[in-house]
């Protein structure tokens, strides 16, 4: 006797659809086993298919669910929400996807701007699934694409809420990692009060909201929109071995950057023009000259850029996110100190930060009391290393970045008097 009536419906269910199933395919004449064409049969019996389909595939034992030969992260998870709602499916209707999907499929598009890239999602099959189930006659097949896609986007919700929220990269192996319990939420649960009004925004509502995140996201959202993203490098050999080379090699990657045309590639002035372009865009010295940061740059692909904004933003998603109420933030890379209340900037100064090479190290404390003093004193290595230089090449270089020279006995001296063509390192009595 079956005394759950879960079950009972679900066999009631499951010989109704047989006797139908097998009544077409006494009619259909010629058609071959597994084929039951969409335009014989009705909504529910199209439902009880496709019911069937997510049971069989969200099913995944004591393995991760395995679908076209990829593993979904989310197996647990998507077993239990689909096994709580009696495998009905919540992102697509018997056809296509339902607005709910349609908004999902949205979300993960624009998951570039966000520093997560889509294909982590499996979008790309997504796709495939839905159109090759817009083209099939047998609902046999097309119910199980359908199935398919709807497990594919609960696995995409899964990890898309987390990764916004606690980030991608699992830090010991180097790797993608799901970090699940890092949110205090049952996800299943959590997916099941969405609607077409509260999707999106339940999808964001871990995200983090820090101002340097933000800034991040919104330069990433231009920049993502404004190129293709192709995964093509190029080897760009260092110009001071060999010079010709490089430029043949330059000139191919300014070409997919879009600085030069291939009837402009032929005139070496024009070619030096975009590179002087692409020095400008990338903030290096704008000379036209082959150097190694223009090699290294040039070959670099968009997608190898996009990694790099993405893991700046995973940076931030790791931070610490209490928000004080007053704070004093270092932009390395930008020379500058923002002073923010509230999470509201409301000053900018510039800083002296270290090159490359020189790196100036990160801390995060609290700041009790800081001291003001009109006057710094620049480091012997800095002076010989990093601004001499420059000093040489345009000794009014002091006077523009208001530098004041003083000997060792803390006498001030003209800048005017000092012959700096005999400084060095060794030599700098200053």
């Amino acid at each position: 006797m079956i005394t759950d009536f879960k079950k009972y419906n679900h066999l009631k269910r499951s010989l109704h659809l047989l006797f139908a199933v097998t009544a077409l395919l006494f009619t259909s004449c010629g058609s071959e086993p597994g084929y039951v064409e969409e335009k014989n049969l009705t909504e529910l019996e199209k439902e009880e298919m496709l019911r069937d389909a997510v049971r069989k595939f969200s099913d995944g034992g004591d393995h991760h669910i395995v679908l076209d030969s990829l593993s979904l992260l989310s197996s647990e998870e998507i077993h239990h929400f689909y096994e709580k709602r009696d495998y009905r499916p919540f992102w697509i209707s018997v056809n296509d996807t339902n607005s709910l999907g349609a908004l999902m499929i949205g979300v993960l598009d624009s998951a570039w701007t966000y520093g997560l890239d889509p294909s982590w999602y499996y979008l790309g099959h997504v796709k495939e699934l839905l159109s090759a189930a817009s083209a099939d006659e047998n609902y046999v097949t097309k119910s199980e694409a359908l199935a398919k896609t709807d497990i594919f986007l609960t696995n995409a919700f899964f990890l898309h809420t987390t990764f916004l929220a606690e980030g991608f990269i699992d830090t010991a192996r180097m790797g993608v990692a799901w970090k699940k319990d890092s949110l205090k939420i049952n996800l299943s649960d959590y997916l099941g009060t969405c609607s077409d009004s509260n999707l999106v925004k339940n999808i964001f509502a871990f995200e983090p909201h820090n101002i340097e995140y933000r800034r991040l996201r919104s330069a990433l959202s231009a920049w993502w929109r404004s190129v293709d993203m192709y995964t093509d490098r190029f080897e760009i050999p260092d110009p001071k071995k060999d010079s010709t080379g490089f430029w043949v090699a330059a000139k191919q990657s300014l070409q997919k950057f879009g600085y030069l045309d291939s009837s402009a590639a032929l005139v070496d002035s024009l070619a030096v023009n975009a590179l002087k372009k692409f020095q400008e865009f990338h903030r290096m010295d704008v000379d036209g000259k082959p150097g190694r940061q223009s090699a290294w740059a040039l070959g670099l692909s968009n997608y190898d850029r996009f990694l790099r904004a993405a893991l700046a933003m995973e940076k931030w998603r790791w931070k610490q996110r209490d928000s004080l109420a007053f704070q004093f933030r270092i932009n390395i890379p930008s020379y500058e100190l923002n002073v923010l209340r509230n999470d509201s900037l409301i000053y900018i100064a510039r800083v002296v930060t270290g090159a490359t090479d020189h790196q100036t190290p990160e801390l995060r404390a609290t700041v009790r009391y800081f001291t003001l003093f009109p006057y710094w004193n620049v480091p012997h290595s800095i002076s010989t290393e990093e601004i001499l230089p420059y000093v040489k090449r345009d000794t009014n270089y002091m006077h523009k970045h208001h530098y004041r020279i003083f000997d060792l006995k803390k006498n001030e001296v003209s800048i005017s008097a000092v012959n700096w063509k005999k400084l060095s390192k060794d030599y700098f009595p200053y």
